[in-house]
């Protein structure tokens, strides 16, 4: 029976790994001792089952096209689940602000009307505006003057209750600031002899 370190050896054998001197040594041994090339046939066998059993267990080349066919359209398909929820929310957002500016402008169109009336001196670019806000009944009180400067930002606020007395302070402050405007550029002029 052969032992322990000879089946290491015809194992070694088998993998090819022994010099030349050990592969004469060998079988001059298989040739005199039968249970030692028993031992070598038995090995061949198992290694040639558990070789046909890995090759049998082992994907062939169309089960690896296949499964790598699937994993990459499943990525493909995971990919367009994220462009398609973030286009999703960029369209929600979007729609979000819509409504949002749509409210807002119906609920700041319901009290007043404004007409605006640009008061301007002999520069263009010395410009202010005078902006009458009035309710939506053409009847109804009370009616503002805003006084805006060139940027925009409100200045003053006067509040009349006919709509005739605002646009009469409108234009006063027109003729004012146009007054003022020919005094800052050295252009004065006499407008009337009351003051």
């Amino acid at each position: 029976m052969p032992t322990e370190r000879d089946l290491q050896f015809l194992q070694a054998y088998l993998d090819d790994t022994l010099s030349a001197e050990q592969v004469q040594l060998l079988d001059a041994r298989l040739s005199d001792e039968p249970e030692l090339a028993s031992a070598l046939h038995m090995l061949r066998v198992d290694r040639a089952f558990r070789v046909s059993a890995f090759e049998r267990l082992a994907p062939g080349s169309a089960q690896a096209d296949r499964f790598a066919a699937a994993l990459i359209a499943s990525t493909h398909r995971l990919e367009q689940r994220r462009r398609l929820a973030w286009r999703s929310r960029v369209a929600c957002v979007v729609a979000a602000c819509i409504l949002a500016g749509f409210m807002a402008g119906w609920l700041g169109r319901g009290g007043k009307h404004s007409a605006t009336a640009a008061v301007t001196g002999p520069h263009p670019n010395q410009a202010a505006q005078v902006v009458i806000q009035s309710p939506r009944a053409p009847d109804a009180g009370p009616y503002q003057v805003v006084l805006l400067d060139e940027d925009g930002n409100v200045i003053a606020v006067q509040k009349f209750s006919r709509l005739q007395d605002a646009r009469q302070f409108a234009n006063d402050l027109g003729q004012y600031e146009s007054r003022r405007q020919q005094v800052e550029t050295g252009r004065p002029m006499l407008v009337s002899d009351q003051f």
